[in-house]
């Protein structure tokens, strides 16, 4: 693309930054927090880390399809692996959210 590979465009790699950053973040500050507690009850606290994990990989992975466009869909990929992998996390995480 305009001569470079899409790695090389500025615009892209501004992407992965944030999509590192995306990834990354959710497993400092509540983790930590979680690791902090030994032998308090915290089942609502590691619900929320996971979910916001789990809904920061999936912006990451979105955005992984829209610059790999057509090929981020093709079967057999690993970014179309990942956005089945992810998103079957987010199905199946929902009724645990729902849980009291």
């Amino acid at each position: 693309m305009f001569g470079k590979t899409l790695a090389d465009l500025q615009l892209t790699q501004a992407a992965l930054a944030d999509m590192a950053t995306e990834i990354v973040q959710p497993a400092c500050k509540p983790t930590r927090r979680l690791a902090a507690r030994p032998g308090d009850t915290v089942t609502q606290q590691v619900a929320m880390a996971k979910m916001s994990a789990t809904e920061s990989a999936q912006r990451a992975i979105d955005r992984a399809v829209q610059i790999f466009g057509g090929r981020g869909v093709v079967h057999g990929e690993t970014v179309e692996r990942l956005y089945r992998d992810i998103r079957a996390l987010r199905i199946y995480e929902g009724p645990q959210k729902c849980r009291n």
